[in-house]
């Protein structure tokens, strides 16, 4: 017994870390996203709020995707469409992002909101460069989500081009395929042994599939294998992969690669979530004894 009393009070320190451990897994998405929602409910008056929490109209979800191949982070901005009544003059734009951290490179965020109006924009700023903005032309449909990637428009210059699509509210896994690379590397996306092309959205079965990058220069044959990736889809879920990097003709340049969001977040977090249970639970039963 002498022997057993330490050995379980070191076990109970191991666990009581791995528990802190396994929260911080929770961290890098989930709390982007908690400092955003800050951000707009504070901000409500400006129109990304309003009947944020009410009854009359349905959320909508904005997914913001960030494939523009910079160092450090983007900040976004929204304003707000006013009727024609209003005087022109606009209020203020609310940062969506956490100020001077941004929407990390090769990152996304998924936003509830339940007013994207025609006319409302959303700019797109380095520090305090601006790059680009995005013009709401029609209104999503109540409960759609609006993918929006923000990336490089070219390898020369800092200005930003994107690419929008609606996900309709379907039952259906869904993927949308985009192209934000810029260089000249040739690269088509496989889905198990599929080939998708650049530029659509494509319907899945709930399953898991292989995504990877292949090389379609013959050139480039003889070049090592890419990494593949999962996506796990499940009822109703949106996803989005991404083909990001830049050969820049000036400045940094960054290697071609898939990023894909919405395709084990949801795993990894049940998996951290499990984690965090039972080594709570081992806690408390050791440290009892």
């Amino acid at each position: 017994m002498k022997f057993q009393l330490p050995v379980a009070w070191a076990l109970c320190a191991l666990l009581r870390w791995e528990a802190a451990f396994g929260r911080q897994l929770f961290t890098s998405t989930d709390d982007a996203r908690r400092r955003v929602l800050s951000v707009i409910s504070a901000g409500s008056s400006h129109g990304l709020g309003g009947e944020f929490f009410g009854v009359r109209r349905r959320e909508r979800t904005l997914r913001i995707c960030n494939a523009y191949a910079v160092k450090g982070g983007i900040n976004v901005f929204f304003s707000r469409a006013l009727p024609a009544s209003v005087p022109s003059s606009r209020p203020a734009p609310v940062q969506l992002t956490e100020k001077d951290v941004g929407l990390m490179y090769k990152s996304c965020v998924d936003l509830p909101v339940t007013e994207l109006l025609p006319g409302s924009v959303l700019e797109f700023r380095i520090r305090d460069m601006h790059v680009g903005a995005f013009r709401v032309t029609e209104e999503p449909p109540e409960g759609s989500m609006l993918q929006l990637v923000v990336y490089r428009n070219d390898r020369a210059t800092t200005a930003a081009d994107f690419v929008s699509h609606v996900f309709e509210e379907t039952r259906s896994p869904e993927v949308l395929v985009v192209d934000a690379y810029r260089g000249e590397a040739r690269s088509s996306l496989n889905i198990s042994g599929t080939q998708l092309s650049f530029g659509t959205a494509v319907e899945l079965r709930p399953g898991t599939y292989e995504c990877q990058l292949s090389p379609t220069s013959t050139g480039e044959a003889g070049e090592e294998a890419r990494p593949v990736s999962e996506i796990r889809a499940s009822e109703g879920q949106k996803y989005t992969a991404i083909r990001v990097g830049v050969q820049a003709l000036v400045g940094p340049s960054y290697p071609e690669e898939l990023v894909l969001f919405g395709a084990a977040e949801r795993a990894k977090l049940w998996t951290s979530l499990v984690i965090v249970i039972l080594s709570g639970v081992l806690s408390q039963w050791l440290c009892a004894l």
